[in-house]
């Protein structure tokens, strides 16, 4: 679901600020801020779809539906917030641990 989600998602939001905003790739790979902004939008699109019908796309496709496991209701838009800020956390601690298995290790001494 969460490949689905990128795709229909975060590409657009990608391409647009890349053609539109910015003036291309470069500029979008060399933009911090705007690589930040896609996230965040990213997430705010997510938080609105979890809060209003507790599914994504993605979700939706592979039958996955998030709710409240107190009132069994759709999450509420903090909740989203704090799920999101979380998985950012541990994508961002994954990749983290990865990287350095991924690097060419250099012995010049």
């Amino acid at each position: 679901s969460f490949i689905t989600d990128m795709f229909m998602l975060m590409m657009p939001l990608s391409y647009f600020t890349t053609y539109f905003i910015l003036d291309g790739k470069n500029d979008f790979q060399s933009n911090e801020l705007a690589r930040w902004g896609v996230s965040l939008m990213f997430g705010i699109v997510n938080m609105i779809f979890w809060s209003k019908t507790g599914q994504t796309p993605g979700y939706k496709a592979y039958e996955i539906k998030i709710v409240d496991s107190k009132t069994m209701q759709n999450i509420t838009l903090f909740q989203g917030m704090i799920r999101y800020i979380i998985f950012i956390i541990s994508y961002s601690l994954l990749i983290g641990m990865v990287v350095p298995f991924l690097q060419k290790i250099d012995n010049h001494y």
